[in-house]
């Protein structure tokens, strides 16, 4: 199990999110994973971050390591 994994299993556990090795856990798992991603983005904002530069940030980290994943398999 990743880190991803382990986050969303006791994330559901949390806030009462069914989701369990079975059918239909993906898509369960994917809104849990946006519950958590709104729920950080309040995180930043009462910290005074500003949410729109994180997810900029975010999205640029992703296009990086899938361009680097990218590379390494072709």
């Amino acid at each position: 199990m990743n880190r991803v994994e382990g986050l969303l299993r006791a994330y559901c556990c949390a806030r009462a999110h069914p989701w369990q090795a079975r059918e239909g856990a993906v898509a369960e798992g994917g809104e849990a994973a946006i519950d958590v991603t709104v729920d950080v983005l309040h995180w930043l904002t009462a910290h005074g971050r500003d949410s729109d530069e994180a997810l900029n940030r975010v999205q640029n980290r992703f296009e990086s390591e899938m361009e680097d994943a990218y590379a390494l398999g072709s």
